[in-house]
């Protein structure tokens, strides 16, 4: 009865995080609803194996449905600026990551909660590892919201005046 609960209220929670237009709404939302759910009966239900397995088998499908020959033609043009600005941001987050356990702030799993990535990819191999998927969460859940909150002021601040 819980596993239901849980359910639908991640449902709803995703649908009504979509239909607010929320980036990453479905993700976010449905995370929120399980939370609410878990939260409130305070007991946690075990993840049941088949989801371990279903769940990224789903996303990499959704992924993989999205690469088309024309989206690989496109993407050779900016190849070589992708490989730059990805190894760039990887570095930053290893700096952070040794950063914080310099000072001893690092959460389990720090490496992959300081990774640029999708939030489902980034938890779903924490789960996959067994450690730090909540604070993985957590910490991509935090950059999205951030991301989506400063970016209209970034690219007000980048926008070059029309001469």
């Amino acid at each position: 009865m819980l596993m239901l609960a849980t359910l639908a209220a991640a449902a709803a929670g995703g649908l009504l995080a979509r239909r607010l237009r929320l980036p990453g709404g479905l993700l976010v939302g449905s995370a929120i609803g399980a939370a609410a759910v878990t939260l409130m009966s305070g007991s946690r239900l075990p993840v049941p194996a088949a989801m371990h397995i279903a769940i990224p088998i789903a996303v990499g499908t959704l992924t993989g449905l999205l690469l088309t020959r024309k989206a690989v033609r496109e993407l050779r043009s900016v190849l070589l600026m992708a490989v730059c600005s990805g190894v760039a941001i990887i570095a930053l987050g290893l700096g952070v990551a040794a950063a914080l356990e310099a000072i001893g702030w690092a959460p389990p799993a720090v490496a992959l909660a300081t990774s640029p990535g999708a939030l489902s990819v980034l938890v779903g191999t924490a789960i996959e590892v067994q450690t730090g998927s909540v604070e993985v969460a957590m910490f991509h859940m935090v950059r999205l919201m951030l991301v989506v909150l400063l970016s209209p002021l970034l690219v007000a601040l980048l926008r070059h005046p029309d001469p």
